[in-house]
């Protein structure tokens, strides 16, 4: 699981457990890269995987590429270092789940102005695209969106 704190502003932090513990966040582990390690029960051990912004995130294993893939929105009002004032849709992949490759925008907001999320298609990832859902404020409406993944792997 990567997660942030509340917001759409934060690192991304990386957490696991077994299915059915999802209730019992005294069993979840936190990837400490400092230490390179995993730490039981202590979510304040977690360091980031990911740089600020990312909000909504979404994350799959793809069966084709043998690859982690990672879908979240990019708030530019979250990220001092951007002058480019633009929110984008990013998506990022992994060999290795605790090293992540820079970001590659998907859509931004030139295209599609009011866009937010990009949550994975989950029954779709034995293709050399990838399908995500992605909303916009105005129409207020949800759109299944897809991309050749081919050329990234």
């Amino acid at each position: 699981m990567i997660g942030t704190c509340s917001g759409r502003g934060d690192d991304g932090y990386l957490a696991r457990f077994k299915e059915d513990n999802i209730l019992k966040m005294n069993e979840y582990e936190y990837w400490n890269g400092r230490s390179k390690q995993w730490i039981k029960g202590n979510e304040n051990e977690a360091t980031p995987i990911i740089p600020a912004p990312v909000g909504e995130a979404s994350l799959i294993y793809h069966e084709k590429y043998n690859k982690w893939i990672l879908t979240h929105n990019y708030d530019y009002a979250c990220d001092p270092n951007n002058p480019q004032r633009k929110h984008a849709i990013v998506y990022r992949d992994a060999d290795n789940i605790t090293e992540w490759s820079k970001p590659k925008i998907l859509v931004s907001d030139n295209e599609y102005p009011g866009l937010y999320c990009a949550f994975i298609h989950p029954l779709k990832i034995h293709e050399d695209k990838l399908y995500f859902l992605m909303s916009l404020w105005e129409p207020y409406n949800v759109f299944l969106m897809s991309v050749d993944i081919a050329s990234n792997n």
